[in-house]
């Protein structure tokens, strides 16, 4: 009996406030999103073009060719996060070893590695189940690329651990190509913007991408001066605004979020018991309605005619008496 009355008393309990367990559900829901959700950057350069077709120009500047190319010569082969802040990404004066690849990474697939910091001058990688243990600047031959990892010089030896992402070359050109948007602005000028998990990242892509760009119209239009230059200086490419002077976060940020689910969780209860007063009050409404109908209702055609039989049957036996 004890254990039927616990068991009546929790559905009781959970009919009356199981709705508000919505706003831990939906904070937990926030956490974990926050919590997993990579940053991201929009970084904006501006320049302006002179002897340059304005028409054409958000298409060459905007090309799988250009695009591939400045990747191709940046360090952007691996990704690396800290292993206790998984959200942001180490990039840069930030990083105290990187993986330097003997020339780009072609192999397809992404690779997940971890790099420990183990010692003044060794390090281990994990991949999978597999550890190996390895010097710094010593060359590394693994299936997934052939590389050194080289520790910042002036850089004190401080124990570390990074998650490492080898990018598939195909899908980070796509990427880059996908994020970003070139616009013109009057007669000369035009807007250039990349979205990057890394501020830095998207800084060096675009400062490399106009430097090819300039160098592209160096070659066409035979400047011989041609080079990329700050505001007022001649050259066939100007930088008006540096991406460096850009840099925006994108998305909904974490104290947004949080309110949303809050208000969701909250929304969720309340939306609830306003449904049941209304569906108590329309079947408190149908009711009395019903029993009206049966007051008022006039009687069944089978009772009509037995009552008009009865009467006609009286009248008779009051004939005869």
């Amino acid at each position: 009996m004890i254990a039927i009355d616990a068991v009546k008393r929790t559905i009781v309990l959970v009919k009356k406030f199981g709705p508000y367990l919505c706003v831990p559900v939906f904070l937990m829901i926030a956490y974990s999103y926050t919590s997993s959700a990579y940053s991201k950057y929009r970084v904006t350069t501006k320049i302006a073009l002179r002897d340059a077709n304005i028409e054409t120009a958000p298409g060459d500047i905007r090309s799988k060719y250009l695009v591939r190319r400045a990747l191709d010569q940046l360090p952007f082969q691996a990704s690396y996060y800290d292993i206790n802040s998984p959200r942001e990404e180490v990039f840069g004066s930030a990083l105290p070893v990187r993986m330097v690849f003997d020339h780009p990474r072609y192999s397809d697939g992404e690779v997940w590695l971890n790099l420990d910091v183990t010692g003044k001058n060794s390090f281990t990688l994990t991949h999978g189940d597999t550890l190996a243990y390895h010097q710094f600047n010593e060359p590394v031959h693994e299936w997934y690329g052939n590389f050194k990892v080289v520790h910042k010089p002036g850089t004190a030896y401080s124990k570390a651990s990074y998650m490492v992402r080898l990018d598939d070359p195909a899908k980070l050109n796509d990427q880059y190509y996908n994020s970003l948007r070139v616009e013109t602005i009057g007669d000369d000028g035009v807007i250039v913007s990349i979205v990057s998990g890394n501020a830095q990242k998207g800084i060096d892509f675009l400062n490399k991408l106009v430097q090819l760009y300039g160098s592209s119209m160096h070659s066409k239009f035979h400047h011989a001066s041609a080079r990329i230059a700050g505001v007022n200086a001649p050259g066939a490419v100007t930088i008006l605004e540096k991406p460096e002077n850009n840099v925006e976060s994108v998305g909904i940020g974490s104290f947004w979020v949080y309110l949303m689910a809050l208000l969701v969780g909250l929304a969720i209860p309340v939306g609830w018991s306003l449904w049941n007063d209304r569906r108590t009050n329309a079947l408190s409404a149908k009711l009395l309605s019903i029993s009206k109908m049966i007051r008022l209702s006039p009687r069944p055609a089978a009772a009509r005619q037995l009552g008009v039989k009865v009467a006609r049957y009286r009248r008779l036996l009051f004939r005869e008496a």
